[in-house]
């Protein structure tokens, strides 16, 4: 009798046991959906930004003193070429001109090219730029003496060369940044214009 007792109790306990096994299973089945909805709705985890690249292009800036002076030593050469040009022209007109008033203006040439001329060394020598003098200009005077009807020749020319010098000078007058070289230009403007008021008078009394 105590034995059939023994059983009884030993299988209620071991039903006890297999109830609490299947109730404990049910319970984490009903429980994983609600973990995976939360994982579904979980909010996606932000990407930290990527650092931005310090590299950077780094430009070489032209100093502007240097660019200044390959201006002026530029202009102040030009200048100068040009006058020497027309000096020697100039003087050719002294010798070889048929009428007094072409070798009166030849002679008003080479006084002010001289003059304007020594402004441009003078500046070139304050600035340390130099100033080359070319042996073209003998050739060039040697031409103008061999011309027949130098008068015309030399007027025409004269004309054709102060037109190019005077729309040179406008132009850098414009894009020059030299205080020295402005002063220059303005100077030298206005006796070019006259220069070249005259050689067109001479040039339309020699055509009369």
């Amino acid at each position: 009798m105590e034995g059939q007792q023994y059983y009884q109790g030993f299988a209620r306990s071991f039903l006890v046991v297999l109830i609490a096994i299947a109730l404990s299973a049910c319970s984490a089945s009903r429980q994983q959906p609600a973990s995976d909805n939360a994982i579904a709705n979980a909010a996606p985890t932000p990407v930290a930004p990527q650092p931005r690249s310090t590299t950077r292009h780094v430009h070489t800036a032209v100093q502007p003193e240097r660019v200044s002076k390959s201006s002026t030593a530029a202009i102040l050469a030009r200048i100068h070429q040009s006058d020497l040009k027309e000096i020697a022209l100039a003087k050719a007109a002294e010798d070889k001109a048929s009428t007094d008033e072409v070798r009166s203006f030849a002679d008003r040439l080479v006084k002010d090219y001289t003059t304007t001329d020594s402004r441009v060394v003078a500046i070139a020598r304050k600035k340390n730029i130099h100033l080359s003098d070319s042996s073209y200009h003998r050739g060039a005077q040697a031409n103008s003496a061999a011309r027949t009807g130098f008068d015309r020749q030399f007027l025409r020319q004269t004309s054709v060369d102060h037109d190019k010098q005077i729309k040179a000078l406008q132009q850098e007058r414009e894009d020059v940044s030299d205080d020295d070289v402005e002063t220059l230009i303005d100077q030298t403007l206005p006796i070019l214009e006259q220069h070249q008021q005259l050689a067109r008078l001479l040039m339309n009394k020699e055509q009369a």
